[in-house]
């Protein structure tokens, strides 16, 4: 589950780069995720799971031209690296 929660943070951090996308993370209903009409449809194999759904969409066309509202503080983008 920490490698799934790794792979959509990354997925979020690319994302962010392309202002025409929106997406989110949803771990659905567990009753629609776990049915058996949704392995068949993502073909998955008995020892499979599914954790959720990763939702990316393209903005309109007509709101592409209105302002990024998305809020990012600089602070939480720097890095530091230990050694020790």
């Amino acid at each position: 589950a920490a490698a799934v929660g790794a792979a959509v943070q990354n997925m979020h951090i690319q994302t962010s780069k392309f202002p025409h996308l929106a997406c989110y993370w949803s771990s659905w209903h567990n009753d629609a995720r776990d049915s058996d009409e949704m392995k068949e449809f993502l073909s998955m194999e008995d020892e499979d799971k599914c954790f959720g759904f990763f939702i990316v969409a393209q903005q309109s066309e007509r709101f592409s031209k209105t302002r990024d509202r998305r809020r990012r503080d600089r602070s939480l983008m720097d890095v530091e690296w230990r050694t020790e």
